[in-house]
């Protein structure tokens, strides 16, 4: 983790970086928001890409009862139990409905290790479980450093387990 942590942290810089220099410029406004949007996607991107790197070296994976690998013979997707655009916006200092009024993260390597290892879980649900769950979004009143897996127990509720907790794999 501490590795994607300090990778996170280079795009993150660069990003304020590059926005700063986009603040400053004389370019026609409509430019900048271009540009701005533009740098905003590719750190997005870059982001992503060390999120799904981390994907199979994570020690904390969960599975609906469903999605279990005992079980199921089907198809499972994995989905992150915190929105990646999420935890991607709060490295970024953009805030959301969630954040209240969260000070900004700070640009130190642990704070921003913490959050990454606090709320970037991965989760195997079925593809019907997974087109039910906000893609988007966590449900109201959660905050950060809370419940991850608030998504989950949103509505009807999905029963997760701890890779190797559950009865099927127990049971092997």
């Amino acid at each position: 983790m501490q590795s994607a942590t300090k990778q996170y942290a280079s795009y993150r810089d660069t990003y304020f970086r590059m926005m700063k220099v986009l603040e400053e410029s004389t370019l026609p406004k409509a430019e900048i928001d271009f540009l701005s949007n533009a740098v905003l996607q590719a750190t997005r991107r870059r982001f992503r890409s060390i999120a799904n790197g981390l994907k199979s070296r994570m020690a904390s994976r969960y599975h609906t009862l469903e999605a279990c690998r005992g079980q199921s013979g089907g198809q499972r997707d994995e989905e992150h139990a915190v929105p990646l655009n999420l935890i991607h916006n709060r490295i970024l200092n953009i805030s959301g409905p969630c954040d209240g009024d969260l000070p900004s993260l700070s640009g130190d390597l642990k704070d921003l290790q913490a959050l990454l290892e606090h709320h970037l879980l991965v989760v195997d649900v079925t593809p019907q479980q997974h087109a039910t769950l906000k893609k988007t979004k966590m449900p109201k009143g959660w905050t950060w450093f809370g419940d991850v897996m608030a998504r989950y127990k949103e509505g009807d509720g999905l029963a997760y387990y701890e890779a190797g907790a559950c009865p099927h794999c127990a049971a092997r």
